[in-house]
């Protein structure tokens, strides 16, 4: 069996609290195409429904439906919530991967440096051979 291998950030997911795990996936679902179908069929039914299109159910938010009007005012607040928490997690997640990668180039840079070094060492020494080479054979 093949093991997952886990992205870079997924370390970073398993330390968020209860509510930072719950405002991920939140963040996850409400931006997609499905969540905008349920909402708009959640809206045409309590609306068919206030409007007495089904005979059999009571009518409990007529037009102006406030109550609708307060939920969706709710559903609001707590999704521009949900986003705010989102975009700073990901802000620290953005400001964690600068640092490894700033990290990783101060290594880089000194990993080069020392090469330049023995790469000129060993110029200086191929310069040596070459001069007792040709002082030899002069």
């Amino acid at each position: 069996m093949k093991k997952r291998q886990l992205a870079p950030t997924d370390y970073l997911i398993d330390q968020l609290t209860v509510g930072g795990k719950l405002a991920l996936n939140l963040s996850r679902s409400i931006g997609t195409w499905w969540f905008c179908l349920i909402n708009l069929l959640l809206f045409i039914l309590w609306i068919s429904i206030n409007s007495g299109l089904f005979q059999g159910l009571p009518i409990f938010d007529p037009y102006p439906y406030n109550l609708l009007t307060m939920l969706v005012s709710l559903e609001a607040i707590i999704l521009t919530l949900v986003i705010l928490m989102s975009q700073s997690r990901q802000e620290r997640l953005t400001n964690q991967r600068e640092e490894r990668d700033y990290q990783v180039d101060v290594r880089a840079e000194n990993e080069v440096g020392l090469l330049l070094e023995q790469l000129t060492r060993v110029e200086k020494k191929l310069n040596q051979i070459t001069a007792q080479n040709s002082t030899k054979s002069s």
